[in-house]
């Protein structure tokens, strides 16, 4: 088995992390944390788009209701890509000013779960938990 590697969208990133799939629209969506841009690529067109975002967009999950849940640098944020609305839900490590949100997935039991990164030292700072009732915990 000799499987095909190739490059499926020329996109320029600079620090690409955290792609999604999205079950729903049949695209992969992805973070250019560097750029400050989320990426979203049709496989059946191979067309991408990007949005440009307002700080570094670290890591993304769908919500049921619609829209996204965007870990940005500085915090947890609802976020729509129509009409470029955030709701701010949660500041993150606002007294560390060298750290930032770094890749986070959603886990089994519908948890948002994020960590961060301290970009001076180069090492984790914290783990975050946003639950369904929006509460986050450390």
């Amino acid at each position: 088995m000799n499987p095909e590697v190739g490059v499926v969208a020329r996109c320029d990133n600079v620090h690409a992390e955290c792609p999604v799939w999205s079950s729903d629209e049949k695209r992969l969506y992805w973070t250019d944390i560097e750029s400050r841009k989320l990426w979203r690529l049709d496989p059946e067109s191979n067309e991408s788009h990007s949005w440009d975002m307002p700080e570094k967009v670290c890591a993304i999950g769908f919500r049921a209701s619609g829209g996204l849940l965007i870990a940005f640098e500085s915090g947890l944020s609802f976020y729509d890509l129509a009409s470029g609305e955030q709701h701010r839900l949660h500041t993150v490590e606002a007294n560390l000013p060298s750290t930032r949100l770094n890749d986070g997935r959603c886990d089994r039991n519908g948890r948002f779960v994020v960590g961060g990164f301290d970009e001076d030292a180069g090492g984790a700072s914290g783990v975050y938990s946003l639950g369904r009732d929006l509460e986050i915990r450390e």
